[in-house]
């Protein structure tokens, strides 16, 4: 009698706030709604947003823990270098001890103006992202016309910090993959290992900035601190980042040379030499596309990769990606899975930050768990033989101005995997994840997200059955030419 009476209790206490809810939006929200505070105000008791709160919160906590490790680095005015460079005299010899079996201690234990900074592998990610953004900025800066005498004086120290902690890391890294355990178990990871990554993306880091200060002058005009700056960088190159390529030629690195022949460490596909590419005619067959080679800096929009794809190619392969929700029982190979996002990394992001992952799940139970979870894959949950879910990282947009940008960034390398599909003969559908509180919680419970990292949509993956059907769906296009004169203010 008691669940009885709390249960009815509750039910007329959801239909009053209900009934409130609709009176509020009938008779007084649309006079008001404008004014300021009172969306605020509205969606104070409500739940729905409460979620995405606690993840950009979240965020901001990761970024400040990771800009605070930032600033335990010696500044690195030439004064502060010398200084550092005696005071940390051991640098990363304090880790390596005195190397590394068959390896020598990195230039004298030297670590270039600062102290060893210990780095969480989430840390490392978020501090590489923030690099990433500072020399995007860079690259544009670079192709700027006209171009500045000298810029970037507002992030420059901030990216050498950056770089120099990130060395630090690799360094350490390095020396743990020495370990045969450690080795081994990187042997069993499938894909591009982060380290990998990593030091692609110093390598990366070292051309731009030497372009970038190749490039700047005027720099006896600038405070010492900044002044100094050139100097920093280049005693950078000569020792830790000397030592860090002398470890690496010396080091094991499961699987780098692999892939590298794959491309070019897996992340610079501008850099791709020669993909081997897994089509559905030939499932068996790998074919070699031979793709110029660029460098990692800013080069004439006329060198280019060339594609002889014309525009009805492209719209019939448009055409040919539909919404498949029925599969042949046949695995899906990772590999095949792992070309697909090789060619979702090229798609533009914000200051090429690249704020998501992916988790590819093709195995039970935990695939069961998964395609039942969404709300719209009821009736075809069961058949699907693999699920793609798409991450958004919020650490990489610490402020409250971009929650929004790991969804649009996500879905354009969302959408470039799903194209990638069609062309290796695997279908795809897009699966809606709405905000809904306890989704998330059950989401969260079967899959490794942080606090900061939201699930932006799911994806089921596999070789479509050619019998079931297909829904039409038809498109449209809205398009609003403006005149030069539209929103113009009379004064």
């Amino acid at each position: 009698m008691t669940t009885f009476l709390l249960s009815s209790l509750k039910s007329r206490l959801k239909q009053g706030i209900t009934q409130v809810d609709q009176w509020l939006l009938h008779r007084v929200l649309p006079y008001i709604y404008h004014w300021p505070g009172v969306a605020a105000l509205y969606y104070l008791a409500n739940v729905n947003f409460r979620r995405e709160q606690r993840t950009v919160l979240a965020a901001r906590i990761q970024h400040a823990a990771m800009q605070r490790r930032l600033h335990n680095i010696t500044p690195i005015s030439p004064l502060n270098t010398q200084r550092g460079l005696a005071r940390h005299k051991d640098g990363i010899a304090g880790i390596a001890g005195n190397g590394i079996a068959g390896h020598p201690p990195f230039e004298n234990g030297r670590n270039f103006g600062h102290p060893p900074i210990s780095l969480s592998a989430q840390h490392a990610t978020q501090a590489l992202s923030e690099l990433k953004r500072n020399l995007h900025r860079l690259e544009k800066g670079l192709i700027m016309r006209p171009r500045k005498a000298i810029f970037a004086l507002d992030y420059i120290e901030n990216t050498l910090q950056l770089l120099f902690t990130l060395t630090t890391y690799a360094r350490t890294c390095l020396i743990e993959r020495a370990d045969p355990v450690t080795a081994q178990a990187d042997a069993t990871a499938v894909g591009t290992t982060p380290l990998v990554q990593l030091l692609t993306h110093l390598d990366y880091a070292n051309q731009v900035i030497s372009a970038y200060f190749a490039a700047t002058t005027d720099w006896h005009l600038q405070q010492q601190e900044i002044a100094g700056l050139p100097h920093a960088f280049s005693q950078w190159q000569q020792l830790d980042f000397a030592a860090l390529q002398n470890l690496r030629q010396r080091a094991s690195v499961q699987g780098e040379q692999t892939v590298q022949g794959l491309v070019n460490h897996g992340i610079h596909a501008s850099n791709i030499n020669s993909v081997p590419v897994r089509t559905h005619e030939s499932n068996h067959h790998t074919e070699d596309v031979n793709i110029p080679a660029m460098g990692k800096v800013p080069f004439p929009a006329a060198e280019r990769v060339q594609s002889d794809v014309s525009y009805t190619d492209f719209y019939r392969l448009c055409q040919q990606r539909r919404s498949v929700r029925h599969f042949l029982p046949t695995p899906v190979p990772t590999p095949l899975l792992q070309q697909a996002l090789y060619a979702a990394a090229l798609a533009p992001s914000a200051c090429n930050r690249q704020p998501y992952r992916f988790i590819f799940v093709n195995e039970h139970p935990l695939l069961a768990k998964l395609a039942k979870l969404p709300l719209g894959t009821q009736g075809y949950h069961a058949h699907i033989p693999a699920i793609l879910v798409v991450i958004g990282d919020l650490s990489a947009y610490p402020l409250e101005r971009d929650r929004h940008v790991i969804y649009i960034d996500s879905s354009l390398a969302a959408m470039q995997a799903m194209l990638a599909m069609e062309t290796l003969g695997l279908s795809s559908c897009a699966i809606n994840w709405p905000d809904i509180d306890r989704y998330e919680i059950q989401i969260k419970s079967l899959l490794p997200l942080a606090d900061y990292e939201r699930v932006i949509m799911l994806m089921a993956v596999g070789y479509a059955d050619p019998s079931a059907g297909i829904p039409h769906s038809e498109k449209y296009v809205k398009l609003d030419v403006l005149p030069g004169s539209h929103g113009q203010i009379n004064n």
